[in-house]
């Protein structure tokens, strides 16, 4: 006989390791026993299984239901519908179009294409459109033609010639912006020097490992899984609540080659000469203006003409900004405290680093460790 024990069950088909990791990190932190074989194996829903609560999938709601009838309305779902009896935890839609969309006009764009399957990645899609629309930009919607992979390929290649140079491209998720990526390439489309390209999940696993990196709106997975974990452990407490839909807001987009540049670079040789040795140097101690004018072979008062005209950050700023994302990237990727971190970002005192991490960020390092964590 099969002993009853408390705890709860990750009972999704696929998980994406982000999001086992916000599970399995809040459910540690809070003494919970979690069983999470199903995730790890796919092999179906654990009949052994005896416990009190349910993390699962809202497709799959029925089916849990009728294998472990005596959980009740001690479930937690995964997913975009709003349920009457239980807590449903999704990422944001809305959030991650946002995101991509205000980053892309940000750097100038003016002209935008989102792809996507025939069957798949419309809301993320239609939300975007609705912003770049709303801002006054033009936008023309890609979907693949046919399931084979040949096929999409091929009429993909096509459609992304037809597009102006300077659109940048939306892809629902990593994936798909991949397809974009292959495609421009067998086309002899430039990225991102014809094409900007920007998925969604932002795995760093798929995302660095191409020949063009891909720049990637985080969509938060990790904080999905924290927050559905402690809706399980409340309710494995006894503390239900007012069940409703929880959409978890993205982290911003990552930024890599494949839309490391600005619009108005394509149209100006000087800002894009002046770009390039930024993000070749910026890392650098002693590097600031004075250091990136000389290497451009230009003045000061040039320089700062050069980025003037262009409208885009004056040339302290962007050294400033690209510091600290890439402070951001290390605090959550490494546990050295912020103190140790300063000369990899490119300063060489502890005060200005975390002025300029307060005025970029709003907030100091270790307050932004913990908001992402």
């Amino acid at each position: 006989m099969v002993k009853k024990r408390e705890g709860v069950l990750l009972a999704v088909p696929w998980c994406h390791h982000k999001l086992l990791k916000g599970v399995s990190d809040y459910m540690a932190g809070h003494g919970v026993h979690l069983d999470v074989g199903m995730a790890l194996v796919s092999d179906g829903m654990p009949e052994y299984w005896r416990g009190e609560v349910v993390i699962g999938h809202y497709a799959d709601k029925e089916k849990l239901k009728a294998l472990y009838p005596w959980i009740g309305t001690k479930m937690v779902l995964i997913g975009r519908e709003s349920d009457a009896e239980y807590h449903t935890v999704s990422d944001d839609h809305t959030g991650i179009a946002a995101s991509a969309a205000a980053y892309l006009i940000g750097k100038g764009f003016r002209s935008f294409a989102g792809y996507r399957y025939e069957n798949d990645g419309g809301p993320r899609l239609e939300y975007f459109a609705k912003h770049v629309r709303d801002a006054g930009h033009a936008y023309v919607e890609l979907v693949g033609e046919g399931m084979g992979w040949s096929e999409r390929h091929a009429g993909l290649c096509r459609r992304l010639k037809q597009l102006r140079a300077g659109t940048a491209v939306f892809a629902p998720n990593d994936q798909v912006a991949i397809e974009v990526l292959e495609a421009c390439e067998d086309a002899g489309i430039e990225v991102p020097g014809d094409i900007s390209v920007v998925g969604v999940r932002n795995d760093e696993a798929v995302c660095d490992a191409l020949k063009v990196p891909l720049s990637s709106v985080d969509n938060n997975l990790y904080g999905v899984g924290q927050l559905v974990a402690k809706l399980a452990a409340g309710i494995l407490k006894g503390k239900f609540g007012g069940v409703r839909h929880h959409a978890v807001q993205p982290r911003g987009v990552s930024e890599r080659e494949s839309s490391r540049i600005y619009k108005a670079e394509l149209e100006d040789i000087e800002l894009s000469r002046a770009l390039s040795v930024i993000r070749s140097d910026y890392l650098e101690l002693d590097f600031d203006c004075s250091c990136l004018a000389a290497r451009c072979g230009m003045s000061l008062r040039k320089l700062y003409l050069v980025f003037e005209r262009s409208h885009l950050r004056k040339p302290a700023e962007e050294i400033r900004y690209l510091r600290m994302e890439h402070a951001k990237e290390l605090l959550v990727r490494r546990p050295d405290s912020p103190e140790s971190l300063i000369y990899e970002c490119g300063y060489q005192n502890v005060r200005s680093f975390y002025k300029a991490f307060r005025s970029h960020v709003g907030m100091s390092p270790n307050q932004y460790r913990k908001s992402v964590r």
